[in-house]
């Protein structure tokens, strides 16, 4: 059967069924073209729900069942996510915690969502152990590192782990980092944000990408600039792209002190 009889089909038994087609942006170019809205998991979530559609033609891509972030939450410690709403609201809760104590009210919720707790007792932060427990389930990890340490054993993990198992590492919370854990710590990164660091800001002549100028987010990996782009498309407001050396880092636009 010809790819233009095909889409016929398609667009006369969506007609027929009263249907939307929803394909994630990683699907291929000629299911995109057919379906009535492109984008991400979140996107397509919020899609689903608006649409007066009888039935609802997913899309997805085989990775999405396999995606999952490790983070910190207040209360929980060290937690492996998979829902983008919880990942988005465990960081927008309260970020950079150096260690927190157990809350079973909040550790109950975590694991009504799916959530994997790595230290129900203690609420212990260790975000390698957090990876390695991610992997016996998940194969793409995103995970949140905030030391030197932190990323060299987690990049030790995912080597350890395997052919498929993928980790992305995000920089955070970095202000402080010493000029030489700076410098090797965005060779071990795909994004990092630049929070009040003076070296990072040094140092981010090598990065592929930026986001920002007050406080940064650099991309250090192909990876990471991948997501980056991605992120902007979905941005409301508007966007100026331009080419340029970097960093670009306004002078009167940079958080004092550095340190």
């Amino acid at each position: 059967m010809s790819l233009e009889t095909l889409v016929r089909k398609i667009e006369e038994l969506r007609r027929r069924k009263n249907a939307v087609i929803l394909a994630h942006n990683y699907q291929r170019a000629e299911v995109q073209e057919v379906a009535d809205f492109v984008g991400d998991s979140l996107e397509l979530a919020r899609r689903a729900a608006e649409t007066d559609a009888d039935v609802i033609v997913f899309c997805g891509v085989d990775f999405m069942a396999e995606t999952a972030a490790v983070q910190v939450c207040d209360g929980a410690g060290t937690v492996v996510a998979a829902d983008s709403r919880v990942v988005q609201g465990i960081g927008g809760a309260m970020s950079g915690l150096a260690e927190t104590s157990p809350i079973p009210e909040v550790i109950a919720k975590l694991k009504a969502k799916d959530c994997l707790v790595l230290d129900e007792m203690h609420a212990m932060i260790d975000q390698a152990a957090g990876l390695k427990f991610a992997f016996e389930k998940y194969n793409h990890v995103g995970v949140t590192v905030c030391s030197l340490d932190d990323a060299e054993r987690c990049r030790e993990v995912e080597a350890a782990a395997g052919k498929g198992k993928t980790a992305i590492l995000f920089g955070v919370h970095i202000t402080g980092m010493s000029e030489g854990d700076a410098e090797r710590f965005m060779e071990l990164v795909d994004i990092t944000t630049a929070c009040a660091s003076k070296h990072m800001r040094r140092l981010a002549g090598r990065a592929l990408a930026q986001v920002g100028v007050a406080v940064p987010i650099f991309a250090m990996t192909e990876t990471g600039k991948e997501l980056l782009l991605n992120r902007i498309k979905y941005l409301k407001r508007q966007v100026l792209i331009k080419t340029a050396e970097l960093p670009e880092l306004p002078e009167d636009r940079q958080p004092r002190p550095l340190l």
